[in-house]
């Protein structure tokens, strides 16, 4: 007995293929959310004074200061921070995505709509050559100011 469900399947066969593929999205959904939640990068200054560490939320987790801090004035370092902490939540837009193309696919409508919220809530920042560092793990701290209009 063939039904119009599945192209020649019957309606039990095409009931499980779909209870399997169901079970594979959310088993990919759960492993993809897991990664996301271990999703941790840094930025530093260019003369390393300030280093700050953010997790997948966006949230601060470090605040790592130099003593060469001591040259700033209170205004120049509240500054110096929040450009920091905007260059480590801006890398992870590009974390999230790797981790959402290798579990869910390239081609996923949930991980592309899971990249645009990062993307949205974090951009990418505008690289000033003269203000350009490069820490640990290869990244850039940029001056969040200049950031690329959208």
């Amino acid at each position: 007995m063939s039904g119009p469900l599945g192209g020649g399947l019957d309606a039990e066969q095409w009931l499980d293929n779909w209870e399997q593929n169901a079970a594979n999205q959310a088993a990919k959904a759960r492993e993809m959310a897991d990664q996301v939640g271990n999703v941790q990068t840094s930025a530093s200054s260019k003369d390393g004074s300030v280093t700050v560490t953010v997790v997948a939320s966006g949230a601060v987790v470090d605040l790592r200061l130099s003593d060469q801090i001591r040259r700033f004035s209170a205004g120049e370092l509240a500054n110096e921070i929040l450009t920091v902490m905007r260059a480590a939540q801006a890398r992870l837009t590009s974390q999230v995505s790797e981790i959402t193309a290798r579990t869910l696919g390239p081609d996923s409508e949930a991980g592309r709509a899971i990249v645009g919220s990062y993307q949205q809530r974090f951009p990418d920042l505008v690289a000033d050559d003269d203000d350009r560092d490069r820490d640990d793990d290869g990244g850039s701290a940029y001056d969040w100011q200049g950031r690329r209009a959208r």
